[in-house]
């Protein structure tokens, strides 16, 4: 579950960069200044989801059930 936040985390920063660098109706010192922004609250989301399970570090094993259980469900979904 971790790093599911975290790789949902990176798909939505290249999404909203991509988006950015193709709306050319904003100025260039506009789009650094949001890739920044950008950029930082991916590093932020990380650093949050580190301090939680830092702080409450049950919660690790907590994520690591729901993703074994969420696998088990997609795999009898497959059958």
């Amino acid at each position: 579950m971790y790093t599911a936040i975290k790789q949902a985390a990176q798909e939505y920063f290249e999404r909203e960069e991509e988006r950015v660098t193709n709306d050319h109706s904003i100025h260039y010192a506009d789009e650094r200044e949001i890739m920044c922004a950008l950029s930082s609250a991916e590093y932020m989301t990380l650093e949050i989801i580190e301090i939680v399970l830092k702080k409450y570090p049950h919660l690790r094993k907590v994520l690591s059930d729901i993703d074994k259980d969420l696998a088990w469900r997609e795999h009898r979904k497959r059958k």
